[in-house]
C-alpha cells in the first residue's frame, strides 16, 4: 500500500512538473515572438518628434488660422475627444495613406498592449499556481514522514527547494521580462506604470481565471 501511494505521489508531482513546464515554455516562446515583432526599443506610445517638413507644415497650419481667426491653439492645449492639437493638424495635413499608416500602427500597439496584457495575467496565475503545489505537496510529504518516518527518505528530493515548479522562479522571470518589455515599449521605460496599465481591470474582456491555464 505504501509504496503504490508512493508511486502515485511521485507521477502526480511529474505532472504538475509537467504542466507547469510546458506553459512556461509557451509563454517564452510567445514572448519571445513579440519581442522580435516590436522591438526591443519601438516605442507606441510615447509621441515622437516631428520631422523638420512636418513642423514646417503644422506651423503653416496655425499661421492660416490665426489669419482666419484672430486667434491660435496652443500646442499644450487639447480638443474635448482628449486629442492634441497638433495631432488633427497634422492629421489634416496628411495624406491618405499617412493617415491610414498612422491608424494601422495604432491598431498593431492596441494588439501587442492585449497580447501582452493577457499573458502577463496568465503568468501570474501559474506563478500562484507553483506556490501552491509547491506548498501542498510540502506539507503532505512531512504529514507522510510522521506517519511513515522509516520512508522519510522517498520524498527527501522534492522537499529540497525548487524541485516542484522550480517554485515559480522561472515564471517570475518572465514576469519581469514582460513588464520591462511592455515599460519601454508604452511607457517611456516607467515599469511602475507598465505594471499598473497591466492589471486586471473590469470589463476589459480578458478575465483571469484558472480555466485559462488549461
Amino acid at each position: 500500500m505504501i509504496c503504490t501511494l508512493t508511486f502515485s505521489f511521485l507521477h502526480q508531482v511529474s505532472k504538475v512538473n509537467g504542466f507547469y513546464r510546458g506553459i512556461a515554455e509557451e509563454m517564452e516562446e510567445r514572448l519571445d515572438f513579440l519581442r522580435d515583432e516590436a522591438g526591443l526599443t519601438y516605442k507606441f506610445a510615447k509621441k515622437k518628434k516631428q520631422p523638420l517638413a512636418n513642423m514646417r507644415k503644422s506651423l503653416q497650419i496655425r499661421m492660416s488660422m490665426l489669419s482666419r481667426t484672430g486667434s491660435i491653439i496652443g500646442p499644450s492645449e487639447s480638443n474635448d475627444n482628449g486629442y492634441d492639437s497638433d495631432d488633427e493638424e497634422f492629421e489634416r495635413g496628411a495624406s491618405p495613406s499617412m493617415r491610414q499608416k498612422q491608424k494601422d500602427k495604432a491598431k498593431e500597439a492596441d494588439s501587442i498592449k492585449r497580447a501582452m496584457t493577457d499573458m502577463h495575467r496568465r503568468a501570474k496565475l501559474l506563478n500562484n499556481f507553483a506556490i501552491i503545489n509547491s506548498t501542498g505537496f510540502v506539507k503532505i510529504i512531512k504529514k507522510f514522514n510522521k506517519q511513515f518516518p522509516h520512508k522519510k527518505d522517498d520524498f527527501k528530493e522534492i522537499v529540497e527547494d525548487g524541485y516542484i515548479c522550480g517554485e515559480g522562479k522561472r515564471v517570475v522571470g518572465l514576469i519581469s521580462r514582460m513588464e520591462r518589455y511592455y515599460a519601454d515599449w508604452f511607457c517611456g521605460g516607467n515599469e511602475t506604470e507598465a505594471r499598473s496599465l497591466m492589471l486586471p481591470k473590469k470589463g476589459d474582456g480578458l478575465d483571469m481565471d484558472w480555466s485559462q491555464l488549461r
